[in-house]
């Protein structure tokens, strides 16, 4: 039996960086946001991906991605910090009420982040005033897990971290500037 993974394409988390100086709240909704991350006022303009194609009232059973590798990136000079929050996004349905859905948000992971010398490209995707982060330090949870894999090196060469969705419909990447960053995002590949 020959086992592959599917190859994908890097995209961004946000179609526009975050800007805030501190992470937006994530609970519960009723409905599903439709947003795709097009503003970088994220507590009013969610990017959820709805990676498992489900509709409110749909089915259980959806298939959707195992994990997230993810290489955060940041507008800022050399070695500006930021952090940035990985949710996973379920459905609570009730039997009796199929008509209502909530939506719940679940931190999977928190992260800090050093930006490097590792840049973008001038008119490319990712700009050359975008710095990936070569340092990135697991903040949530507070010891490591084996759904968590972090890859950094500190040596200007970007870095990332792969996270296990754990049955997730959906998921957010959230950010911080944490006052230093101007801006953040990062690309994003289901695996």
């Amino acid at each position: 039996m020959l086992l592959e993974t599917a190859a994908k394409m890097w995209r961004k988390a946000r179609v526009t960086n975050a800007n805030d100086n501190g992470f937006p709240t994530r609970t519960q909704v009723l409905s599903i946001p439709a947003y795709a991350g097009a503003t970088a006022a994220q507590a009013t303009n969610y990017a959820l991906r709805n990676v498992a194609k489900v509709a409110a009232g749909a089915g259980n059973g959806k298939s959707g991605p195992n994990c997230l590798l993810v290489k955060p990136y940041a507008i800022g000079n050399d070695n500006v910090t930021f952090s940035m929050r990985v949710y996973g996004v379920n459905r609570i349905a009730v039997a009796d009420s199929p008509n209502i859905t909530q939506w719940r948000w679940t931190l999977l992971a928190q992260f800090a982040c050093t930006a490097s010398a590792d840049t973008g490209i001038a008119a490319g995707h990712v700009l050359n005033t975008e710095r990936f982060a070569d340092t990135i330090t697991l903040t949530y949870p507070t010891t490591a897990i084996a759904s968590i894999q972090i890859q950094t090196n500190a040596a200007d060469v970007a870095g990332w971290v792969l996270v296990d969705l754990l049955g997730s419909e959906d998921y957010e990447i959230t950010f911080t500037t944490g006052g230093s960053a101007t801006s953040c995002n990062a690309l994003v590949k289901e695996i």
